[in-house]
């Protein structure tokens, strides 16, 4: 027992110096979480109490003991009866111990179907607040970068005014764009803190504690090769508490019939008067046999109607548990090839195109071929596209998380 007690308090100071990963590890954070979250503790810790109560069940009540003194002994042939110790095992009509103890079992078995939902909800949050994280950091990266660029050509603005080439309200316009970019970059080092807090709870870590995010939206996840055929976690869930529910109303039904005992009285008995009485003082023995009498029908009835009810309730739950289910996978899945066509549609046709125009705009300006305002429009065309593009990369990994949800994918880090 010691030496079990030092196993686990090694493997529990093993868990609190466990290293964060990389930021941009994004497997090595959900295995991270898999090991760290307190979700998963608590649903750890039901799993045992559940096992713990399959022997508490499946177990025979205890027997019970009495003990009686004489306040007058009785009289006998053989001597006075002095006291009577007695000694009764309750016996509960056969099979209803086993349907208790079938029933704990099922309840076992809902409650490590309970945690795999509980790993697979953890690991959907790691990669949706992964995501939100890594977004903002690419787009106050886009956004630095195109103020830098808007600064760049109010310099230059400024310079073409000064010296009478251009108009005021080019200036005005250039600084107006800065303003607007210098507002959102503020918004957006302000969202890093909701997004950090964010990413940390889903880890299992305290909001506040300091935590490096990721600098970018890669690599990119695609979706987890789940196996649709397998049963998702919250309909085992359903189905071991319904097999739990009919068992324990099996019990119920046979609750309400005779119960049994067996039982032996020691009686003791003192010296005859006559001591030379044949089996003077010898103590008697009593063996004996008990059966109730259910004559209160109602209480059980009612048990095992209610019990009945409850496991038809939890069939109807788990149909309309499994078509929204069902929904929300298709949603899921609708979601993630728009974002893998919008990723690509960004990425090889309009920002490519959207930079040649922007080169082409501010070259006409350039020559006098072009106004500010078509330089400022062409930049915040290219800008768009560009946060076009960190959405749809963003909206890649929250749909693939929302998909492996939907499907009851069990990540591979987790330890069962």
């Amino acid at each position: 027992m010691v030496a079990i007690l030092l196993l686990l308090a090694a493997a529990s100071a093993a868990a609190e110096t466990l290293e964060l990963p990389d930021p941009q590890d994004l497997d090595g954070l959900v295995a991270y979480a898999m090991d760290q979250h307190p979700a998963l503790a608590a649903a750890d810790a039901g799993w045992e109490a559940a096992v713990a109560r399959v022997d508490q069940v499946g177990s025979l009540p205890d027997p019970v003991f009495r003990w009686g003194e004489m306040i007058e002994p009785v009289e006998t042939r053989v001597g006075p009866q002095q006291r009577v110790l007695s000694l009764q095992q309750p016996l509960p009509w056969p099979g209803t111990l086993g349907a208790r103890g079938d029933a704990a079992a099922a309840r076992v078995d809902m409650a490590a179907a309970g945690q795999r939902q509980v790993a697979v909800t953890v690991a959907a949050n790691v990669r949706r607040s992964w995501a939100q994280a890594a977004w903002l950091a690419e787009t106050l990266d886009v956004t630095a970068r195109q103020l830098e660029i808007v600064r760049s050509l109010e310099g230059a603005v400024r310079s073409g005014y000064e010296a009478g080439q251009n108009g005021y309200g080019d200036l005005l316009q250039a600084q107006l764009e800065i303003a607007r970019l210098e507002d959102r970059l503020r918004s957006l080092t302000d969202e890093t803190l909701a997004a950090a807090a964010n990413l940390n709870a889903a880890l299992g870590r305290d909001p506040r504690a300091a935590l490096e995010l990721p600098a970018n939206l890669t690599p990119e996840v695609g979706a987890t090769a789940a196996d649709t055929t397998a049963v998702h976690p919250q309909l085992e869930i359903l189905d071991h508490d319904a097999t739990a529910v009919r068992l324990e109303a099996e019990a119920a039904r046979r609750g309400g019939w005779p119960a049994l005992s067996l039982g032996v009285d020691w009686i003791q008995v003192g010296d005859a008067v006559d001591p030379t009485m044949p089996d003077s003082g010898k103590d008697a023995w009593v063996a004996k046999f008990g059966v109730t009498v259910p004559l209160w029908r109602g209480k059980h009835d009612g048990a095992t109607a209610a019990a009945e009810a409850r496991a038809r309730s939890l069939d109807a739950t788990r149909v309309a548990r499994d078509q929204a289910l069902t929904a929300l996978r298709t949603r899921a899945a609708v979601a993630l090839r728009d974002a893998e066509r919008r990723r690509d549609l960004h990425d090889r046709e309009l920002l490519p195109r959207a930079r040649q125009a922007y080169e082409a705009v501010l070259a006409g300006y350039q020559t006098g071929g072009a106004s500010f305002a078509d330089v400022l429009a062409a930049e915040r065309t290219l800008l768009e596209l560009e946060h076009g593009l960190l959405a749809a990369r963003h909206d890649l990994v929250v749909a693939t998380a929302d998909l492996d949800e939907a499907t009851g994918h069990v990540p591979a880090a987790y330890r069962n």
